[in-house]
C-alpha cells in the first residue's frame, strides 16, 4: 500500500581515448568485413533471407524513425552483420530510413556496394556500423 520511486542516474560519458583503451566502441563505430560471396548467397534466396528476421516500421513521437528488427536467427546473414533483435536501423550512409523505398535502397546498397554504413539505435544508444565487402 505504498509508492516506491526508482531513480536512475545516467553514467558520465567516458572520454574517447579512455573508451578506446578499454576496448569500448567510440563514436567512429565499428567496421565489419564480410565476404561478398556471403552477401550474394544471402540475396540468392530472398524468401529464405526474409524468414530470418522480422522488420517493422518504428515511430518516435508519431514520426517515422527507422525500422525495428526482431526475431533475428543466430544463423542468419543479419546476425553475421552484427545486428541483433531490438536494433532500430535509423539510416544508411547517413541517409535517414523512413519508408519502404528507403529499405529497398538499403537492399540495393548491400547487394551492389563495396562499403555500407548503418546508423543503428541499440538499447537507446546510437551506433554506426560500417561494412566492407571483400
Amino acid at each position: 500500500g505504498r509508492d516506491e520511486v526508482l531513480r536512475m542516474v545516467e553514467p558520465k560519458e567516458t572520454p574517447k581515448t579512455a573508451q578506446a583503451e578499454a576496448g569500448m566502441p567510440t563514436d567512429e563505430g565499428k567496421t565489419i568485413t564480410i565476404a561478398k560471396a556471403t552477401i550474394d548467397d544471402a540475396f540468392a534466396n530472398m524468401n529464405e533471407m526474409l524468414s530470418q528476421v522480422r522488420v517493422r516500421p518504428h515511430f518516435k513521437d508519431g514520426n517515422p524513425d527507422g525500422f525495428m528488427l526482431s526475431s533475428i536467427r543466430s544463423d542468419s546473414i543479419f546476425y553475421k552483420l552484427g545486428l541483433r533483435s531490438g536494433d532500430i536501423v535509423l539510416g544508411v550512409n547517413d541517409e535517414q530510413l523512413s519508408s519502404v523505398d528507403d529499405m529497398l535502397s538499403l537492399y540495393q546498397n548491400l547487394k551492389s556496394g563495396s562499403q555500407v554504413a548503418l546508423n543503428v539505435r541499440r538499447q537507446g544508444r546510437e551506433e554506426r556500423m560500417r561494412y566492407v565487402f571483400e
